[in-house]
């Protein structure tokens, strides 16, 4: 199953590594991570380091962050879709968590 994971950016390279490399720990179990960066202009190098791990990335001007939010799942192929901020990291076994929970529920929303 593919998860899609769309991160909003604007000059977040002290933080993305983490990010980035928290939700690639998620890839397990049959899991694909797809890992799809919207970024609305930065001048910091946040675009050439998620370039550099060979995400998909949107630039752009954008009208906020849910604007971003929506460009990122209008570009995504996931059956499932999650936010994760620039400055977060997904916790071990989480993109796992809601898979089971949304195999099970069969629900169109999983919220966790």
């Amino acid at each position: 199953m593919i998860v899609t994971i769309v991160t909003p950016t604007l000059n977040a390279v002290d933080y993305l590594k983490e990010c980035i490399e928290s939700a690639r720990r998620n890839a397990t179990r049959g899991i694909e991570i797809e890992h799809v960066i919207v970024d609305g202009g930065s001048t910091d190098g946040t675009v050439e380091l998620a370039r550099g791990y060979g995400l998909k990335v949107m630039q752009g001007k954008d009208s906020g962050i849910f604007d971003a939010i929506n460009k990122g799942s209008f570009n995504s192929s996931g059956e499932l879709l999650g936010f994760l901020g620039a400055d977060d990291v997904m916790l071990p076994g989480a993109a796992a968590a809601v898979v089971d929970a949304y195999r099970k529920s069969r629900r169109r929303w999983v919220v966790g």
